[in-house]
C-alpha cells in the first residue's frame, strides 16, 4: 500500500501540475490577446469539472481533510470563468499594443492565478485515487506483512479483510516465493483468508542468519499466524513447506485444522535410509559448485512439465542470478535442516484431516516412493496429477484448487 500512495501521489502531482500551467498559460493569453478567450474558458471549465470530481471524490471516500479547497476551488474557477467572459469587452490596448489593462479590479489577477494552484488539490485528490483502484485490481488484496525474529526479518502476504471460517497458509518449497502459488492466490482471495510468505532466507525474507532449524521455522510461523489472529489454519506446503507443516503439527497438535501435502514428503526417520540422510546434509557445495546455467535448467524445467510452470520457477530462479553463493547457501541449509528433523526420529504425526497431492512426473528425488509408502502407512489419501511435475501447482493448477476446495468444503 505504501508503493501504491508513492506512484498515486507522483502521478497525481504530476498531471495536476500540468493541467495548471496549462490552464495558468492560457488565462495570460486571455489578457494579453482576447481572442484567446475561448481556448481559456475551455481550459476553466475542464478545471472546474476536476474540482467538481474532486469534491465528489472527497465526500464518497470520507476525507473530508480537502473538502474546503475543493469548495473554494468551484467558487473561484466559477468567478474566473465569469470572468472569462467578459474578458473581449474589458480588454483596452494601448496604440503600441504591447501594453494592457483590465477595467476589473487589480485583484482580479491574484483571482485568475488561484485556482490554478487551488484546484490541483482537487484534480489530484480524484487521480490518486482513480490510480489506487487500478493499482489494487492489479495488484490484489494481498498486503504485505513483516515478522521479526532474532535471525532477520520475514516478510509475508495477507488478505486480512476477508473473514473466513478456516484459513489457508501457503508454504512455498525450498528456494521458491510466495510467486509458487499465485494461480492458488488468484482463486482463493476473494473467499478464503490467505497468508503466504517467503520463507527464511528466500526472496523478500533475506538477509538472514542460517543459524535456525525447522522447528524454528514452525515456531515462527505460529507466531505469524498469532499476530494475525488465525485460529483454525489450513497448511498447504509444497515440498519443503510441507516439511514445515509436518513440523508444525508436531508442535502444535491442537492448532492444526488441515494439512495438504503438495508434492512433499514424510518427515518421520522410518522411510529414509541412513545414507539419504547423510547426503542431504552435505549438499551445499553441489549448489556451489554447479555451473549456474545448468543449474538454472536443471531447476526450472526439472520440476515442471508445462511451459508456465517452467516459466515461473525460472523466474523465482533469477531472483539469485549472479548471486549462486546465496543459492547454494539457501538450499545447503535447507536441506541440511530436513536432514536434522529426520535424524530426531520425532512422531511427526498428522492428526487432522490431510491430503497428499503429487504429480505423476515428479521426479524429484524419490517423491513418488516416498507418497506411495505415505499413504499405504497412513491411510492418508493420496491423488495423482496427471502431467505435472514437481510443482503440480503450477502444472495444473485449476485440477489442484480443485482437489484444495473440495478438502475445506470436507471438513
Amino acid at each position: 500500500m505504501h508503493k501504491m500512495t508513492a506512484i498515486g501521489e507522483g502521478i497525481g502531482s504530476l498531471i495536476s501540475a500540468v493541467i495548471c500551467l496549462v490552464v495558468w498559460n492560457a488565462l495570460k493569453k486571455v489578457a494579453e490577446n482576447a481572442r484567446q478567450y475561448k481556448t481559456a474558458q475551455t481550459l476553466v471549465t475542464i478545471g472546474l469539472g476536476f474540482s467538481v470530481l474532486g469534491l465528489i471524490a472527497c465526500v464518497a471516500t470520507g476525507d473530508y481533510s480537502t473538502l474546503a479547497t475543493n469548495v473554494l476551488s468551484l467558487v473561484i474557477d466559477g468567478y474566473v470563468l465569469s470572468l472569462i467572459n467578459k474578458v473581449k469587452a474589458t480588454v483596452a490596448w494601448s496604440a503600441d499594443r504591447q501594453n494592457y489593462r483590465l477595467e476589473t479590479p487589480s485583484g482580479v489577477f491574484l483571482f485568475v492565478h488561484l485556482p490554478s494552484l487551488m484546484h490541483a488539490s482537487a484534480v489530484r485528490h480524484y487521480i490518486m485515487e482513480s490510480v489506487y483502484s487500478v493499482l489494487e485490481s492489479c495488484e490484489g488484496d494481498m498486503n504485505e506483512r513483516c515478522y521479526e525474529t532474532a535471525c532477520g526479518i520475514i516478510h509475508y502476504w495477507t488478505n486480512e479483510e476477508v473473514n473466513s471460517e478456516y484459513s489457508l497458509i501457503f508454504l512455498p518449497g525450498l528456494t521458491a516465493d510466495h510467486r509458487l502459488f499465485e494461480k492458488q492466490i488468484e482463486h482463493f482471495e476473494t473467499d478464503y483468508r490467505i497468508l503466504v510468505w517467503d520463507a527464511p532466507e528466500h526472496g523478500a525474507s533475506w538477509p538472514f542468519k542460517s543459524d535456525f532449524d525447522l522447528s524454528d521455522k514452525a515456531r515462527w510461523l505460529d507466531g505469524i499466524l498469532q499476530n494475525e489472529n488465525i485460529e483454525k489454519p489450513i497448511i498447504i506446503g509444497q515440498s519443503m513447506g510441507g516439511y514445515v507443516g509436518q513440523m508444525y503439527a508436531q508442535l502444535y497438535p491442537d492448532k492444526l485444522y488441515g494439512f495438504i501435502s503438495i508434492d512433499s514428503a514424510p518427515l518421520q526417520r522410518s522411510y529414509v535410509t541412513g545414507l539419504e540422510i547423510y547426503l542431504l546434509k552435505r549438499m551445499g557445495p553441489v549448489y556451489r559448485y554447479w555451473p549456474w546455467k545448468s543449474l538454472l535448467k536443471l531447476g526450472s524445467e526439472g520440476v515442471a512439465e508445462t511451459k508456465y510452470g517452467r516459466d515461473l520457477m525460472k523466474e523465482i530462479m533469477m531472483t539469485y542470478d549472479g548471486d549462486q553463493e546465496r543459492y547454494a547457501q539457501i538450499s545447503g541449509h535447507g536441506y541440511r535442516m530436513l536432514g536434522e528433523a529426520m535424524e530426531a526420529d520425532l512422531p511427526y504425526e498428522i492428526k487432522c484431516p490431510a491430503i497428499l497431492i503429487c504429480g505423476e512426473k515428479d521426479h524429484a528425488g524419490s517423491c513418488i516412493r516416498y507418497n506411495k509408502a505415505w499413504h499405504k502407512k497412513t491411510g492418508i489419501p493420496l491423488v495423482w496429477i496427471e502431467n505435472a511435475g514437481h510443482n503440480s501447482n503450477t502444472d495444473a493448477p485449476e485440477r489442484v484448487n480443485q482437489l484444495i476446495q473440495n478438502f475445506v468444503v470436507s471438513l
